[in-house]
């Protein structure tokens, strides 16, 4: 999907994405607000990833589109938070 963007709209669609801080993401997740997804690859998150994340990389995300697994969907009531770094 985003291989099919040109850069006014990769920008776009980057600057529409909610940013939140680390101590934020961390305090969601503590709480149960939040699920957190790693989408580097299956190395990458072998290697280290942030406590409590789960993982579904990038690549089949865009495989998939954005129908995420049973298991990674959050509820209603809370937010998704993907990272990459």
């Amino acid at each position: 999907m985003i291989d099919s963007m040109d850069d006014a709209e990769l920008e776009r669609a980057l600057a529409a994405v909610p940013r939140i801080s680390p101590a934020d993401a961390r305090a969601m997740v503590d709480s149960g607000r939040a699920v957190l997804i790693d989408i580097r690859d299956a190395s990458g998150y072998q290697n280290a990833h942030i406590k409590g994340a789960q993982s579904l990389p990038a690549a089949v995300i865009d495989a998939t589109g954005v129908d995420l697994p049973a298991d990674l969907r959050p509820s209603a009531e809370q937010t998704l938070i993907l990272y990459c770094a």
